[in-house]
């Protein structure tokens, strides 16, 4: 099939490669200085390095649900909050004025009745969904539930939502909003189309080699578009993480460009069009395995709302 993938979704960036601020958040390093920041003495840890973001203690991997909402940035992250290796998956949290220093809060979406909080976004709805109440707008994650039994493993997509800017929040209680009875389902990104008028979902179908695309009016209810791949490295353990679509250009250029890695981590894919057919046109493939950049950030995400410019973050 045809890999020219572009999308339509906000004012992100004036040129992307000229003009992109990469922040990269390393799950071993932190913040500029625990003095200047009123962080506590843990962090002048002598081998901490004082950079990037990494939570206080314990386990981290993949950001999540970036987003920039009233004058703070939110990263959401993979995080473990009983120990210093993986599980429990949950959403550890941290904001931040102006993406230096940061403040990390109480873990936002925890483990619960056996199922982890895998990757995810977080948009900023304007009550299409009808979860923010009274309010014109509010924080609604889609996320990935995680389920393992002896017996069997789970994949689906969930929302919850946040009335008071990300400090709390809340699971929607009609979830999940997507379940195909499949253990390898997962990391979805999801974003507005303005042309549209609609919310667009990329989610990785990592054994088949496929990114799938849905389509919601209200963030509940999903319509399957079109599947991208089968594609990527054929070895490991399949198609990786549909990393997030950045919109190059409000004003001299109106061209969106969306990413996915289709290895492991190896390659990336970029085109154009609305996620409703992935089909048609031609590839065109940035393969970058083994130059020492792909291979050392395992999965890149771009924060929602981000003013002027596009913001990455990554992890390794």
């Amino acid at each position: 099939m045809g890999r020219e993938l572009y999308f339509r979704f906000g004012r992100r960036m004036t040129n992307f490669f000229q003009s992109s601020l990469f922040l990269c958040l390393l799950p071993s390093v932190l913040m500029l200085s625990s003095t200047a920041l009123g962080q506590s003495a843990a962090y002048g840890q002598p081998y901490r390095p004082q950079v990037h973001f990494s939570p206080r203690m314990n386990w981290t991997n993949d950001p999540n649900g970036l987003v920039f909402f009233r004058g703070e940035y939110h990263l959401f992250f993979q995080y473990n909050p009983f120990g210093d290796q993986w599980g429990h998956m949950s959403w550890g949290h941290a904001v931040s004025r102006d993406r230096l220093h940061w403040r990390e809060l109480p873990v936002a979406i925890p483990e619960h009745d056996g199922e982890m909080v895998f990757t995810g976004s977080v948009v900023v709805d304007k009550n299409t969904s009808g979860l923010c109440g009274t309010k014109p707008e509010c924080l609604v994650a889609v996320y990935t539930g995680h389920r393992s039994t002896p017996e069997l493993t789970r994949q689906t997509q969930n929302l919850a939502y946040s009335l008071d800017q990300g400090r709390t929040w809340t699971r929607y209680d009609a979830n999940p909003v997507i379940d195909l009875d499949m253990a390898d389902f997962r990391d979805p990104s999801v974003f507005w189309d303005e042309p549209l008028k609609g919310w667009v979902m990329a989610v990785a179908l990592p054994k088949q080699h496929k990114v799938r695309f849905y389509s919601s009016r209200d963030l509940k209810h999903w319509t399957e578009l079109s599947d991208f791949g089968p594609a990527g490295e054929v070895g490991g353990d399949g198609l990786r993480l549909a990393d997030d679509d950045v919109q190059a250009g409000q004003h001299e250029q109106e061209q969106q460009v969306a990413g996915l890695v289709t290895g492991k981590g190896a390659d990336r894919d970029h085109g154009q069009g609305d996620g409703q057919d992935a089909g048609g046109g031609k590839p065109d493939h940035r393969k970058r395995g083994g130059d020492g950049v792909v291979d050392l950030f395992h999965q890149f995400t771009t924060w929602d709302r981000a003013v002027i410019r596009v913001l990455i973050a990554a992890w390794a």
